[in-house]
């Protein structure tokens, strides 16, 4: 562009100096040399003005290359969000029909399953009865398919896989026998002295994995137990402490306080002792856990008991829980239950609820005496001679021989009558030979009913009908006091010095001795108090009328207070 200017510039001179004066020349050559100057002036402009376009338009190219790759971007999210649409209508459909196919199997599961979990256990408990009856009667084939129903909800019932191995070898299905034996052991069937002695397994004595199953007996006895309380602290921590009693087959978890720990380990020992020297031959071959929590809230929302409920023991799962805010007393129900069991899958039998719930609540309020269990009165008593005075109670022959049933339509009257029947047998010292005859007995005598009217010596309603005024009899002071009265109850709160006072009924010997709330119990008559457990033994020795010395801690000041016993 320059060129062509000055190429002009210079044929415009040469036409002017072959017709123009020098002066002239000068003159039209400075024009020509201002708007030489003006022009490249506005050339630089243009150049300046061109480079600023050409940069405006690099800026907008590289506008343009993001918003392509906007526009590209934005086009495979389109296409992934129109795929990603059609697969979750796909999915809504599947979770639509999966819904409909849960809402289908809830219906047809409604109608076959027991409507709560106690019934549920019931109902393990008869495929446990009938499968039993099945291998008594040498039904071996149609005993193993009862079994797997019970192992298709409980796949570790040892008793069930036990005696399943037990009928594979009655079969002479050796492969099968050991198969089950080895599942029995692993799931928690430890009694190697049983397995050892039990004729059913003699078929498979020869076999190597049998062999070898005995030889490592004593690990195959720990595994389960070390087991189930590494489970235990993985779930419940540091705060709750868990010890192990092997010579009692038990394993005690609980978040109460060390002394507590103690006084309730000292209480299910000597229940144990009792109950094996009187009633229960047999040891249970299997650890039974027992947890003990503190708080209702634990035992709610970490062992899945019922608000308000008392406790309950698993004999499927060899657990028995406890909720220690109800008291004590549910834990040796629980546990003359859990021993009872024991005794029950030792002898291949499967006692009716009227046996198993009259051991159960006759022990539920008791005092050991010359090491026996003794089944003191208790709360179910006015119940029951209300029935009584109204003829409204359950018929004898019915509780014994529709035992099930009677408990579902009437669970606190069949609990009460079936508790005062066993405390009859036992003001007549009868009971330890009851169940001693009853399980010689019961493949003839499965309710009970033959060994009562041999042993009374009378038809079963003729012994019903001296029963009811006998129990009557004590709502009037008949049959063996229930214990003094203190005139205090006791804090849940606890305390390493003692026992602490809730409140003292007015009139009580408490309260005219002057014990106060707040106060702490250390001692009575010289025996220390840790416990409210502590407390009940030592009056349980005492009658009403009885003076004792309480020693209490009211602040830092120890004190020394005589105090008379009440009635009840």
């Amino acid at each position: 562009m320059r060129k062509l200017v000055v190429v002009g510039i210079v044929l415009g001179l040469l036409m002017c100096l072959t017709g123009c004066s020098n002066k002239e020349l000068e003159s039209k050559l400075q024009s020509y040399k201002d708007k030489l100057e003006t022009k490249e002036v506005e050339l630089e402009k243009e150049i300046i003005k061109t480079k600023r376009l050409e940069g405006e338009v690099n800026n907008l190219k590289n506008e343009v290359d993001k918003l392509k790759t906007q526009v590209q971007e934005f086009d495979k999210l389109k296409k992934e969000n129109t795929e990603s649409k059609t697969e979750n209508d796909n999915l809504k459909r599947q979770v639509s029909q999966l819904e409909d196919d849960k809402r289908q199997l809830e219906s047809q599961l409604q109608k076959t399953k027991p409507a709560n979990p106690d019934e549920a256990e019931t109902e393990i408990q008869k495929h446990h009865a009938h499968a039993l009856e099945l291998l008594r009667d040498a039904k071996y084939q149609e005993a193993i398919q009862e079994y797997k129903k019970i192992l298709d909800v409980t796949p570790d019932d040892e008793t069930a896989l036990y005696n399943t191995a037990c009928a594979y070898s009655l079969l002479g299905d050796k492969k099968n026998a050991v198969e089950f034996l080895i599942r029995a052991v692993k799931a928690g069937f430890t009694d190697f002295e049983h397995i050892q002695n039990d004729k059913d397994l003699d078929n498979i004595r020869d076999e190597e994995e049998y062999k070898a199953l005995i030889r490592d007996k004593e690990k195959h006895s720990q595994a389960p137990v070390e087991g189930r309380i590494k489970k235990l602290k993985e779930r419940l921590g540091e705060e709750y402490l868990i010890e192990t009693m092997e010579d009692y087959k038990l394993v005690v978890v609980s978040n109460v306080s060390k002394a507590s720990l103690e006084s309730l380990k000292r209480s299910l020992t000597a229940f144990a002792n009792a109950h094996w020297k009187d009633l229960f031959k047999h040891k249970p071959s299997y650890y039974i856990t027992i947890l003990i929590p503190k708080s209702m809230d634990d035992y709610v929302k970490k062992f899945g008991g019922q608000s308000g409920a008392a406790g309950f023991y698993n004999p499927n799962t060899r657990t028995l829980t406890v909720n220690l805010s109800t008291g004590t007393g549910t834990m040796i129900h629980e546990f003359t239950h859990a021993l009872h069991y024991a005794d029950m899958v030792a002898l291949k039998q499967t006692h009716p609820q009227w046996i198993v719930e009259g051991f159960g609540s006759l022990y539920e309020q008791c005092s050991i005496k010359d090491g026996s269990g003794y089944g003191l009165l208790n709360w179910r008593l006015p119940g029951l001679q209300s029935a009584l005075n109204t003829a409204k109670y359950i018929k004898w022959r019915d509780l014994m021989e529709k035992s099930s049933a009677m408990f579902r339509q009437n669970a606190a009257l069949s609990y009460a009558e079936a508790r005062y029947i066993f405390y009859y047998l036992q003001e007549k010292n009868l009971l330890r030979k009851f169940y001693q005859e009853y399980t010689q007995n019961y493949k003839d005598d499965p309710t009970g009913i033959k060994v009562i009217e041999s042993l009374l010596g009378k038809p079963l309603e003729e012994i019903e009908k001296e029963w009811i005024p006998w129990v009557e009899k004590l709502q009037q002071g008949g049959g063996k006091p229930q214990g003094p009265v203190l005139g205090i109850s006791t804090s849940s709160e606890e305390s390493d010095k003692g026992v602490i006072v809730e409140t003292v009924a007015p009139d009580s010997g408490a309260d005219k001795a002057g014990i106060k709330k707040g106060d702490i119990i250390t001692e009575l008559d010289g025996k220390k108090i840790s416990t409210f457990e502590d407390l009940r033994k030592v009056l349980s020795d005492r009658k009403a009328g009885d003076t004792i010395k309480i020693k209490i801690l009211r602040g830092s000041e120890e004190q020394i207070l005589d105090v008379t016993l009440g009635k009840r």
